[in-house]
């Protein structure tokens, strides 16, 4: 191991050797920077805070801001329509699981928010509203029943109903009704 003292000496030396190695090798430089990151977590936040508020950081901020406008404007864009996106992933995930299953016919998403505004947006079983609670789509029949993928086999249940209906046939619409 090098003395203080060495290091103090060729100081300069050092750093343009470990500049010139990070340039080779840049996969094992950011393996190590990320493995030193999640060692020393709030001695980087520290870092990354004292390099913000300096001028060279400022700068180089304010010149990323500009060249990436777009690229934020895409990403709050998107950000802003996340609930949307989240259902229509719901819509695409029980396609997906009826292809898997050679089903032909699919519900849509507008189907899915018409079904919801019909039963007001309520949990069949438990009777909870949204916001307070988020409705997923429930198989009547479960597809592994041979249920089918249409809205006439779908009904609004909450998460924890629909993990704790399972596989049962439940009609929870005859009930609501």
């Amino acid at each position: 191991m090098p003395k203080k003292e060495d290091y103090k000496k060729y100081r300069k030396q050092t750093i343009e050797y470990n500049k010139e190695w990070n340039k080779e090798n840049p996969e094992k430089h950011n393996y190590y920077q990320k493995q030193w990151r999640r060692k020393n977590l709030l001695k980087a936040r520290e870092i990354g805070k004292r390099y913000d508020k300096s001028e060279k950081g400022r700068k180089r901020r304010k010149e990323w801001l500009e060249k990436n406008r777009e690229r934020l404007k895409e990403y709050f864009r998107l950000k802003a329509q996340e609930p949307k996106r989240k259902e229509q992933h719901k819509v695409q995930t029980h396609k997906r699981r009826a292809i898997i299953k050679n089903l032909t016919e699919h519900f849509t998403l507008s189907e899915w928010e018409e079904l919801k505004k019909k039963w007001n947006y309520t949990c069949l079983a438990c009777g909870k509203r949204e916001p307070e609670i988020k409705l997923s789509p429930d198989h009547i029949i479960p597809l592994s029943q041979g249920g089918k993928n249409t809205i006439n086999n779908i009904q609004p249940l909450c998460l924890e109903c629909n993990l704790r209906k399972n596989k049962k046939i439940i009609d929870y619409r005859l009930i609501v009704k």
